[in-house]
């Protein structure tokens, strides 16, 4: 399964099944002696959380509950537009000039 494939069962689950959905995926990064590919089944769930948790503060929160915490995004950083620019100095001016005629 991909973390789309993970995002998607979470978004469709509800309830009960929901929680048992993600305590079954998260359960396997808990468990000695496991392989990397059944350890990769609760990293691909881990970000298909973080992804839902990403989309709305409501969805945040409930991904809280599962122990994965999102941190609050700035409204720049969710546009993906990086960090506010401020002009330069030296950025063009008005050319109108002030005063009379």
């Amino acid at each position: 399964m991909t973390v789309d494939d993970f995002g998607a069962v979470f978004k469709a689950e509800k309830g009960d099944d929901l929680f048992r959905a993600i305590r079954a995926s998260l359960q396997f990064e808990k468990v000695s002696g496991v392989d990397d590919q059944t350890k990769a089944i609760s990293a691909k769930a881990q970000e298909a959380l973080e992804r839902i948790g990403r989309e709305t503060p409501l969805n945040r929160r409930r991904v809280a509950k599962y122990g994965i915490i999102v941190p609050e995004q700035k409204p720049v950083e969710i546009l993906g537009l990086g960090s506010p620019s401020i002009a330069p100095k030296n950025a063009r001016k008005s050319t109108r000039r002030r005063g009379g005629a």
